[in-house]
């Protein structure tokens, strides 16, 4: 090719500039609520009594009970050669232990670096034979700590052992996939993939995830709810959506859950396979950022592939105001990290919104250092490691200490 959806990708020299064509849902209108808490938090329920929690203060946190984020080291390097010169990262994942492991789609490698950012090994190089990739897009790990590696290009997946040995390989067999990876594999060892199923009123069809069986054969099909974004089309070659319109923004939650909400409000729902049942969701009121004029020349230069190609961009379509959030972030501990957009909007962001397992807002979260929005940041324990990109637009592989947690 997300979270790219829609099966295309591009590249550029420095950086990846995903085409995120998401899908919006139609969400269900709450009860009229109580009061809101003395902490700006009141409890309420959708029709047919799902618990909602309405977030309407600006966080529980006290003063001395904030998060903060501090940087404990970066890897990376702007020319030259080895292991940290990066080209294009498309995927980032954690063992248990807190290893690194990045995809760096341009050589075909998966890199692994240790807590403390040293090199440990790279894994695979371009090619077809054992312990080869084509087009990763995707790690995750098993409970068992084996690293499963999605590749599309050698239509199949690869498993290796904590050390980087090749333990053995499953036949992919669907002909989807997204950059970035929409799968991966939850706490009860269940891997599951994203695809497109047929679909009435969709041509190309509809995203769906889909469960498989231990030979990574697709046993479940759960269609994601979807409307047809808002796209500028390059007829015969190529869709973009249009900035800053409304998207479903969702994701595959560790526990097996799927988080999902339409961007056009500050609501999102948690939702349970495999009947697709809500069965809890957080509000949270706040007023969205305006598309400032460098916002949109920022969104314009996102654009610069579209526009070469000969396609058309309408300037009238472009709202004055930005979506309320733009991406999901889960940690090992069932909190919600929600990212709202920047004031400029793009690539990276620059603070994080907490919400904890039952739903309430905790607050907000400055990064000392922008960070990319694909690959998406981890967050593990008492650590958040991302990709964060220089004025030139290098990659850089970055340990933050979570201060308080």
């Amino acid at each position: 090719m997300r979270r790219g959806v829609g099966g295309r990708r591009r590249m550029r020299r420095r950086g990846f500039r995903p085409g995120l064509i998401l899908v919006a849902l139609a969400l269900s209108a709450c009860d009229s609520g109580e009061p809101a808490g003395d902490m700006g938090v009141a409890r309420d329920t959708l029709p047919g009594g799902t618990p909602l929690v309405v977030n309407q203060g600006g966080g529980i946190w006290g003063p001395e009970e904030r998060w903060t984020l501090e940087e404990e080291w970066r890897v990376g390097s702007v020319e030259g050669e080895g292991p940290a010169v990066f080209t294009w990262l498309n995927d980032l994942a954690l063992d248990a232990q807190g290893t690194a492991y990045l995809v760096d789609g341009s050589t075909r490698e998966i890199r692994v670096f240790d807590p403390q950012g040293v090199w440990i090994r790279t894994m695979g190089g371009e090619g077809a034979g054992p312990g080869e990739f084509r087009n990763v897009n995707g790690l995750t790990f098993g409970p068992d700590g084996t690293l499963w590696v999605s590749d599309p290009g050698n239509g199949r997946y690869a498993r290796f052992s904590a050390e980087g040995e090749l333990l053995g390989t499953h036949p992919r067999t669907l002909g989807f996939f997204s950059i970035p990876w929409m799968g991966g594999m939850t706490r009860d060892g269940v891997l599951w993939d994203q695809g497109m199923v047929p679909g009435e009123g969709a041509p190309q069809g509809r995203h769906a995830l889909l469960r498989l069986d231990s030979s990574a054969q697709p046993v479940d099909t759960f269609p994601v709810p979807i409307r047809e974004p808002e796209l500028f089309v390059l007829e015969g070659l190529m869709t973009v959506t249009v900035p800053f319109t409304p998207t479903t923004v969702w994701l595959l939650d560790p526990g097996g859950d799927v988080w999902i909400g339409d961007n056009d409000r500050y609501r999102i729902h948690r939702v349970a396979l495999p009947g697709w049942d809500t069965v809890a969701a957080m509000e949270r009121h706040s007023q969205p950022l305006a598309v400032t004029p460098e916002a949109q020349e920022a969104a314009l230069e996102n654009l610069a592939f579209f526009t070469e190609q000969g396609g058309q961009v309408d300037l009238s379509r472009i709202p004055s105001t930005m979506p309320h959030f733009i991406q999901l972030v889960p940690d090992d501990g069932d909190h919600l990290w929600v990212v709202p957009p920047g004031a400029l909007g793009g690539r990276t962001f620059d603070t994080l919104d907490v919400f904890d397992p039952e739903g309430a807002f905790l607050g907000t979260v400055a990064t000392p250092v922008p960070l990319a929005l694909y690959p998406s940041p981890v967050i593990q324990g008492d650590r958040l490691v991302g990709i964060t990109l220089d004025e030139l637009e290098v990659q850089y592989l970055v340990s933050l200490r979570i201060r308080g947690r």
